[in-house]
């Protein structure tokens, strides 16, 4: 169970409080410089990828979020960077602009990363000035809890839900006023009943993943919880996230909605059903031809026509409503944007395709609308792909095949969520397998690609992570046409690198290389390593290693190969 806005955090201050106590003792000894990494590492590439400002993803607080703001919960403690300052010196610079980027609104220390964290199935991506977050779930995850009389609503929590944050103030306790049923990204029905958990929710689909290669991503999962049915996937690609769904089935007599967003009001809802306007004070609207709505410096695109509901009007509710063993009975009322797709009463095959455009403003809006490029190649229970420019993205739910837009087809022999980054004949594919027990899978494209001195004509094999990092992404990186390497003898042959925490790891067909070398994209040479005649695999620390791009070099007789990785902190 995901749990870092809540017992990770009062983890960090413990930690904190003891580094501080041993300050200058023999217990400081106890802090090694492994140790301090890990530690590091569990704030840089942890908490600080799950915040946003002065706030959590809401999915990250489990029963916290249902608390009355006596006590804030929201981010980690100022006073816990502060004392980071003191005890980590040499990272003093990233902790202060973490206290900047709460305090003073300064653009993330961490701006332009994506991160799937495949142990607890949730996707972030944080820009210079936005949030965006997916929660999924599986049979490897609890998705949250509802434990003595607290978090009573919390069913759909983890089923999809979405953040979507440019101010870090859009759902700032608003959990007492909230519709349960409708929480941003969820497929849900409409019923108060379906909403209630009673201890744990615990995942029982076996599809439920995510790939990413450090700045784009996709996270998807095959929905199937009390007789509601649906395959829900989101594409994070340039500073925007695609939520696409098809197959939403309810074997029962109630209304199923997708929820887009259900934030505070705060500005003006400007929707274009053909020609723009202004959405009137409380109002509810229901729109069949729905082009886009823009509020609080978020756009949101529909691609076809469904039928979408918009309202901005108060909601009321009491924190006893959420939570009866803390909670206040007092009535808060509050004014509440709100999106959704309304699938109807036991819907059948039913769909949906949006596209979340952060922080731009209603004329920067109006313009990405107008030129976003995403062309979705398919929707169907097989597969949901799209391609956005160079940029292709594809959920396989089954192995099948894909044919783009563009001709580009792309087939799996496995479940498999596969990312392609096309510049010029240069392909960087990445790949994962959604149900965690895959040894490779194999992809075959319409086109001859070829690693660094071999043929790989058409079929792809991609072996994939093991023991903790069964589930992460692998990247490998191929070249269209002739290939730029020594040697002209045609071998199936397979090398791959990918970073494991502080380690990079580096596994290739032995036999055919005596040397490794790490480069940096500037070409120094950060690391040199023999390899022996039987070696297959190779982990070199990458502890003091700064974020960027690296290039592997393995060399023998006859053979050299060049693997692009990147280093994400």
């Amino acid at each position: 169970q995901l749990y870092s806005g809540g017992y990770g955090l009062s983890l960090i201050t413990d930690l904190v409080k003891y580094q501080n106590m041993c300050e200058g003792t023999l217990f400081m000894n106890r802090f090694t410089p492994e140790k301090m990494e890990i530690f590091r590492s569990l704030l840089f590439e942890g908490i600080l990828q799950l915040s946003y400002r002065h706030t959590m993803d809401f999915g990250t607080r489990g029963r916290n979020i249902s608390r009355d703001p006596n006590v804030n919960y929201s981010t980690i403690s100022k006073s816990d960077l502060g004392y980071m300052i003191i005890n980590d010196p040499e990272y003093a610079p990233t902790y202060q602009k973490w206290l900047d980027y709460i305090d003073n609104n300064a653009s993330s220390p961490k701006a332009g990363v994506n991160k799937y964290f495949w142990k607890s199935d949730i996707m972030s991506e944080h820009g210079e000035n936005y949030y965006l977050s997916a929660k999924i779930i599986s049979e490897r995850s609890y998705g949250t809890e509802a434990l003595n009389g607290e978090n009573i609503k919390a069913y759909n929590l983890p089923l999809g839900a979405t953040n979507i944050m440019t101010t870090g103030n859009e759902y700032d306790r608003i959990f007492p006023v909230w519709d349960w049923t409708r929480i941003p990204g969820t497929t849900a029905v409409q019923n108060q009943d379906y909403t209630k958990l009673d201890g744990y929710i615990i995942g029982t689909n076996e599809f439920g993943g995510g790939v990413s290669n450090g700045t784009d991503g996709i996270v998807a999962y095959k929905h199937d919880y009390k007789n509601l049915k649906a395959k829900k996937s989101y594409f994070f690609i340039d500073n925007m996230m695609f939520c696409i769904g098809n197959g939403v089935n309810f074997a029962g007599d109630e209304q199923v909605v997708t929820s887009v967003n259900q934030a505070y009001l705060s500005g003006d809802v400007t929707i274009n059903n053909g020609s723009d306007r202004t959405l009137s004070a409380q109002s509810s609207e229901t729109f069949d031809n729905l082009k886009w709505v823009h509020h609080d410096n978020v756009g949101y695109i529909f691609l076809d026509d469904k039928s979408v509901h918009v309202q901005n009007i108060q909601q009321s509710g009491s924190w006893y409503d959420i939570n009866t063993s803390l909670g206040s009975t007092s009535v808060i009322n509050k004014d509440i944007f709100s999106v959704w797709f309304d699938h109807g009463t036991a819907p059948e095959n039913e769909t949906y395709e949006y596209i979340v455009v952060p922080d731009q403003t209603l004329d920067q809006f109006k313009k990405t609308v107008s030129d976003h490029e995403f062309v979705v190649a398919q929707n169907d229970g097989v597969a949901q792909a799209l391609r956005k420019g160079n940029k292709y993205g594809i959920v396989f739910y089954e192995p099948g095949n894909v044919i783009m837009d563009n001709g580009l087809e792309i087939a799996s022999d496995k479940q498999a969520i596969v990312y392609i980054e096309v510049d010029d004949k240069e392909y960087d594919i990445s790949v994962a397998d959604p149900i965690h027990k895959e040894s490779k899978i194999t992809l075959t494209i319409n086109k001859e690609l070829k690693t660094h001195t071999y043929s790989a004509n058409s079929a792809l094999e991609f072996v994939l992570p093991t023991g903790d990092y069964v589930g992460s992404t692998l990247t490998q990186s191929y070249t269209e046409g002739d290939p730029v390497g020594i040697g002209e003898e045609e071998q199936v042959e397979s090398a791959y690198v990918y970073q494991s925490g502080n380690e990079v790891k580096v596994n290739f067909t032995a036999g055919i290389y005596n040397q490794l070398e790490i480069l940096h994209m500037n070409g120094k040479v950060t690391c040199k390593k023999r390899i022996s005649t039987d070696q297959q695999d190779m982990s070199i620390s990458s502890v003091t290693y700064v974020p960027g791009v690296y290039f592997v070099k393995l060399s023998g007789e006859n053979n050299i190969k060049v693997l692009k990785f990147i280093i994400v902190r």
